[in-house]
Parts: structure tokens; C-alpha cells; sequence
């Protein structure tokens, strides 16, 4: 029947080739592949025929060896899970720390370039300072002029230079109220 031929398939694509033969198996010189706990191998099965397959100690040894060796590659996957995990965690760490430390460090550029401007502002101020009293030193202000509040620079003053004495006097017209 069908689902006779699909458990054969199945007993000869996951049971274990024996060492030791049945007889109809070793009979014919067919491959003899039982899975443990059906009892048959899967020529016997097939074709409906007893089958005199007896697992011997060394076959269940053998299982039991290949079962032990699947367990210990299992653990040995778990342990390299484990630790990829701690390095994998470790690297967020390390990541982590190195982004507070740039970010600390933005800081510190960040005021060192506040510092920077305010000592440019600070010797902006003393550079026009000291040009103001070398100014004054050069040019003398005329005392009644100090009076009236004009503060002229040296540039203005020579702009000036050579106009006629009358210039700054005020027209009658307007001396008048006119």
C-alpha cells in the first residue's frame, strides 16, 4: 500500500544501515536499514516478508555513541552562542563608551571655542584702546573743543585741512532766524 511505501522511504532516509543483516537483506545483498523501534528494515517491510533483524550491543552502543557526540556538538553551539553573545555586548559597551566620550569631548571644544571668542573680543577692546590713546597722544585735543563733546579722528582733521577760516562761520541769513 502507500502508506506502507511511505514509511519504507522514510525508515531508509533516517534508519541506520546494520552491520549485521537480516536474512532476506543479506539473502538478496540488499541494504538493510532499520529505524530502531519498528523492528523490520525497510526491504522486509516493503515487500510484507518476516524480517529476522536483530540489533546487536554494539548497535545500540553505536547509537548511543552518535547521540553523545550530537549532545556535545549541541553544548559546543550553546557555548559559542554564549560567547559571541559577550562580545557582542561587549562591543555595545565599548561603542557606548566611545560615543560619551566624543560627545564629552564636543563639549570641550565647544567651550574652548567660547573662550577663544571671548579672548579675541577681550584684545579687540585693548588693540582700540591703545589706538585711542596713541590717537590722543599724536593729536592733542584742543581743550574748548573737549567741552563741546567733538571727538574727531585724525583722518577728519585732515580732511578738513586748508579750508578757509570763514568756513565755520554762520551766514548773517541764518544768524538772523531767517
Amino acid at each position: 500500500t502507500t502508506r506502507r511505501h511511505r514509511l519504507c522511504e522514510f525508515i531508509e532516509a533516517v534508519g541506520e544501515t546494520m552491520v549485521k543483516k537480516c536474512g532476506t537483506c543479506e539473502k538478496n545483498g540488499r541494504v538493510c536499514k532499520v529505524h530502531v523501534r519498528s523492528g523490520k528494515c525497510s526491504e522486509c517491510l516493503r515487500r510484507g516478508q518476516r524480517c529476522d533483524v536483530k540489533v546487536s550491543q554494539s548497535e545500540f552502543q553505536r547509537l548511543a555513541e552518535q547521540k553523545q557526540k550530537l549532545r556535545k556538538k549541541i553544548q559546543d553551539s550553546r557555548d559559542e552562542q554564549e560567547a559571541a553573545m559577550r562580545i557582542h555586548e561587549k562591543a555595545l559597551e565599548d561603542l557606548k563608551i566611545a560615543r560619551v566620550r566624543e560627545e564629552r569631548l564636543r563639549q570641550q571644544m565647544d567651550l574652548l571655542d567660547r573662550r577663544a571668542e571671548e579672548a579675541i573680543s577681550v584684545e579687540e577692546r585693548g588693540i582700540e584702546e591703545q589706538e585711542a590713546t596713541e590717537a590722543a597722544e599724536l593729536f592733542p585735543v584742543d581743550p574748548l573743543l573737549e567741552n563741546l563733546g567733538i571727538n574727531l579722528s585724525p583722518s577728519t582733521w585732515s580732511a578738513i585741512d586748508g579750508l578757509p577760516d570763514d568756513f565755520w562761520d554762520i551766514p548773517d541769513a541764518i544768524a538772523a532766524g531767517g
